[in-house]
């Protein structure tokens, strides 16, 4: 007997909400693009890009401004919450992406947004044009994950082996991979305190007992195990 009629099924890759109003969010789909939801509006969930959704969000102050990517590396922006939408790729990044590319604006500035490819890029004027703030970082590798403090001049970028700090804005670099159990796991994603930027959190997948969240109260000087009694799951987030 068939149970489904009426369920509505879909994978969600990145949820983006616009904080003024709960009504707003967008978000991108596996093999379903990226849709926009207007709560008000009967729970209406409009479609504004094909292919894969990836990372999307809202710009902090308007939520006429919408960004979104596809797979790969594809990065959009809207100016008239999501009718029409335009590339906003940075030059000379073709084969550089990772499937889920780094895409993210500054936690307070709204003008200024970060990607990763090969290397990390900035820009300051919402998209229109970018520079690379980093030289050579990863030896050719994908950049996986980004995160940013509230002055923009701390980052955090890794692979799924590696993970990187700059607390200058990208004019200098170091790694600070230390103790972190990456031989047979990788990073799933980092965040820091966007008002103590060394206070950092990663989280490790794979099926290791005990070996899920790291914890550094020193920007990454030293890193502490805090996963406790986390079941034997993968850690996304």
């Amino acid at each position: 007997t068939n149970l489904n009629n009426g369920i509505s099924n879909t994978q969600m890759y990145i949820i983006g909400d616009f904080e003024p109003d709960e009504n707003l969010m967008v978000t991108g789909l596996q093999d379903n693009g990226a849709y926009k939801l207007n709560n008000t509006n009967s729970n209406h969930w409009k479609i504004i890009m094909f292919s894969d959704g990836m990372e999307c969000f809202f710009d902090h102050n308007d939520s006429n401004i919408v960004y979104y990517s596809y797979q790969n590396g594809g990065l959009l922006k809207s100016v008239n919450g999501g009718n029409t939408g335009s590339v906003i790729i940075p030059p000379n990044v073709t084969g550089q992406a990772y499937w889920l590319t780094p895409f993210l604006m500054h936690p307070t500035n709204a003008n200024t947004l970060f990607c990763g490819f090969h290397d990390v890029y900035k820009s300051i004027n919402a998209g229109f044009s970018w520079n690379k703030i980093s030289n050579n970082l990863t030896g050719g590798k994908s950049i996986e994950y980004i995160d940013v403090d509230n002055t923009g001049n701390t980052i955090y970028a890794s692979t799924s082996k590696k993970i990187w700090k700059t607390t200058n804005g990208g004019s200098v670099w170091s790694e600070i991979t230390g103790s972190l159990p990456l031989s047979s796991l990788n990073i799933s994603r980092i965040h820091t305190n966007p008002a103590n930027s060394n206070s950092v959190w990663v989280t490790i997948s794979g099926y290791a007992v005990g070996e899920k969240v790291y914890y550094s109260s020193n920007g990454g000087a030293t890193w502490t195990n805090i996963s406790g009694s986390l079941p034997n799951l993968v850690v996304n987030c």
